[in-house]
């Protein structure tokens, strides 16, 4: 350019300034063509002279103004032509006018416009397509090439390698994310020099290819996870070894902030068209045989995916599909399982548990549901239609003088919901049901994964008056000292212990430590999972205040516990209908005045149960 930036528009480089050079020199010309007749001594009239020389004036004075008005729009059109192009896209405009005029630095601003906004598309590209802390390439851009490539033609053959880094979780919780970053950009080049990238630079270079023309790529998919696109490679023994060297680069601990870590890493693997035709499903494929390795430490940190284990993935994902269907259509049902006082045998409670009424399948378990309801996040939606079904049930039963207590699982999932306390007390209010008669049971595991969320939301509840259970106690790792801080009424035995407490050991003596632990907690003691007669017995020889199992009942629907319940001549027992006034804190006495029918079924006869209690206290 001629002209440094702070010379713009200055002096004789200023338009207005031009502009009145130009007029001046214009009306001076004006003047000098009126007097030169007068000058030169020619008589012509007056009027005539005057008349030409005004008329050659005029056509002088536009011809001159054309000509200046075309310098001045020429630059200031091609500066918007220039800037149409930018505005659609096009940061490869070239901006040519030069000028040392006012025009010229607004052209020159707009240069500097553009290179900045090219630096700023360059960097929100980089972003949007590679992992920040570690310079490779991010899912977005492993999916699109996986699908380009895999539609650039029909016989294209490759494999995806889904990596765990398997203790990364670990050190982020120890060091930090920032120590965790440091960590998977030195695996990330670990891995990378196995592979024919070699580099973060080669690696990058091939990420940026033409879709459908791309080479091998490494890509960052999560916290911890990386996975690996090998078009070409579906030789069995040529993935092997390749995952072979994987292991081998992580040997040696990553050296981080001073601290030696030791890493392993889980591999999975797929293949296309073999097991998967788009990115995402041959991720997802690659992803299952990555949790195999995860689940069975036999297969030494390598799982290739093969067809029982894509039979299994294609089953969970006909039933996750059919799942979200399911709350939908209304296809789920709450099932009560009789919980019995362990002095009479008269009903104590109900725990509410869902069962899936599958059109094609019949009645589903929950445990063939619930760890995905889990794992996918259907859970918070089905636990809610569990909650409200329970409550509407029960206030059904008050209204009808029969106050049944009904406990309901909640999982952590629905718990971290930042709302849940509150949407259960306006649930609880809304349907007018006693809030004494609902427990909320949490797994021991649940209550001790964030005390201060879960006491976040335990305490309105408690406040309101729903009561609080702890289930399948004895299994987890929980903190004593915590727990006691949540003031629980209701400890239930695991299954597990109370299937021991026919024979002496350690089942026994947990279940027995248990019991002892509740009343000193001032908890009710619940014994689930009983079956057979003398864990009945053993149960309530130790002091468990209620039982539950399927020596009583099975879980059933609404209609069959009115039957079950109607039997025992229970349709109204004095403990239900003192219940809603009961102190649940202490063991409940006998009710005399229940009946225990004949006909009840699977109950046992009174004679051997004794007979079976004093064995089982020792007496």
């Amino acid at each position: 350019m001629s002209s440094a930036p702070a010379d713009y528009g200055k002096g004789l480089n200023s338009t207005r300034m031009r502009l009145s050079l130009i007029f001046a020199a214009l009306g001076g010309l004006a003047m000098v063509l009126t007097a030169l007749p007068g000058w030169l001594g020619h008589e012509i009239p007056q009027f005539q002279v005057r008349l030409g020389l005004a008329a050659l004036s005029l056509l002088i004075c536009a011809a001159l103004m054309h000509r200046i008005s075309a310098g001045l729009t020429g630059p200031i059109r091609d500066l918007t032509d220039a800037a149409r192009q930018i505005a659609g896209g096009n940061l490869d405009t070239d901006i040519s006018v030069d000028c040392a005029c006012d025009i010229g630095l607004l052209a020159d601003s707009m240069r500097t416009m553009v290179r900045r906004l090219r630096q700023a598309h360059a960097r929100i590209t980089d972003l949007a397509n590679f992992d920040p802390a570690t310079g490779i390439a991010n899912w977005h851009v492993l999916v699109h090439g996986l699908d380009a490539h895999i539609d650039s033609a029909p016989s294209a053959a490759g494999s995806v390698f889904f990596i765990d880094v398997v203790e990364l979780r670990h050190v982020l919780e120890r060091y930090g994310h920032d120590c965790g970053d440091q960590a998977m950009r030195i695996i990330s080049e670990r891995l990378l020099a196995v592979t024919p990238m070699a580099t973060i630079e080669g690696n990058r270079v091939n990420a940026g290819r033409p879709a459908g023309r791309g080479g091998p790529i490494l890509a960052r998919i999560g916290m911890k996870d990386f996975a690996l696109h090998m078009p070409g490679l579906s030789d069995p023994d040529g993935i092997r070894r390749l995952a072979c060297a994987m292991h081998a680069a992580m040997v040696e601990p990553v050296a981080v902030e001073g601290h030696r870590i030791a890493l392993t890493i889980g591999v999975g693997i797929a293949s296309y068209p073999l097991h998967a035709g788009n990115g995402r499903f041959i991720l997802r494929r690659a992803a299952l045989a990555r949790s195999q390795v995860l689940a069975n430490p036999r297969l030494a940190g390598t799982c290739v995916l093969d067809q029982p284990m894509l039979d299994v993935l294609l089953q969970a994902e006909a039933t996750e599909r059919e799942l979200r269907e399911a709350v939908a259509r209304g296809e789920l049902e709450v099932y009560y399982q009789p919980k019995v006082d362990a002095l009479d045998w008269s009903l104590a409670g109900v725990e509410a548990l869902v069962r899936w009424n599958h059109p094609l399948r019949g009645v589903i378990e929950p445990g063939e549901f619930i760890a995905m309801a889990e794992r996918t996040g259907i859970i918070v939606d089905l636990g809610m239609f569990v909650m409200e079904k329970s409550v509407r049930q029960c206030a059904a039963w008050t209204a009808l003088g029969r106050a049944i207590e009904v406990s309901i699982n909640v999982s952590l999932e629905q718990f971290q919901q930042a709302d849940f306390s509150t949407t259960v007390i306006e649930l609880v209010k809304a349907h007018g049901c006693p809030p004494q008669l609902i427990t909320i049971e949490i797994t021991e595991t649940i209550a001790s994964t964030d005390i201060a969320m879960v006491r976040g939301q335990i305490d309105p509840m408690r406040e309101f008056g729903i009561r609080f259970a702890i289930d399948d106690f004895g299994t987890g790792y929980s903190n004593l000292a915590q727990l006691a801080t949540l003031k629980f009424d209701i400890l239930k035995i695991d299954r597990s212990f109370v299937a021991g407490l026919e024979t002496e050991g350690a089942g026994k003596e947990v279940s027995r430590s248990i019991i002892q632990l509740g009343r000193n907690l001032g908890c009710r003691v619940v014994a689930e999972g009983a079956e057979t007669i003398g864990q009945v017995s053993a149960a309530s020889a130790l002091g468990c205040d209620e039982i539950q199992g399927f020596y009583f009942a099975r879980p059933m629907t609404l209609a069959a516990f009115e039957g079950w319940q109607h039997k025992r001549g229970e349709a109204t027992s004095p403990k239900q209908a003192a219940a809603s006034g009961t102190d649940h804190s202490t063991r409940h006495p006998a009710r005399s005045g229940t009946t225990i029918t004949a006909s009840a079924p699977a109950f046992p006869d009174r004679a051997e149960v004794a007979s079976s209690r004093n064995t089982a206290a020792g007496r």
